[in-house]
């Protein structure tokens, strides 16, 4: 879960075929989940970040997926008390 917490923990998956659904993507505080990966870094994407198949599952042993994240953006908006910037600076 890479640092995440709550959704599935393991599955079965059946070799050549997509990956099952039904399963809960994990929450981390001030990310968004992208999907689980072959690695920790880049690697084979197998759910997207709604947890639905996108690679059929090709690797012939127990493995684990890592959930990547993307961190949350904000927009901070400036509001100067008398649209002057000086003002605002001192």
């Amino acid at each position: 879960k890479q640092s995440g917490i709550d959704g599935t923990d393991s599955g079965l998956v059946i070799f050549g075929q997509s990956m099952p659904s039904g399963f809960d993507a994990p929450t981390r505080v001030k990310h968004a989940f992208v999907g689980y990966y072959s690695a920790i870094s880049g690697g084979t994407k197998y759910y997207d970040s709604g947890m639905v198949s996108v690679q059929n599952w090709n690797v012939t042993s127990d493995t684990t997926l890592y959930a990547q994240w993307s961190e949350d953006s904000y927009t901070i908006s400036y509001v100067l008390n008398d649209g002057s910037l000086t003002d605002a600076i001192d």
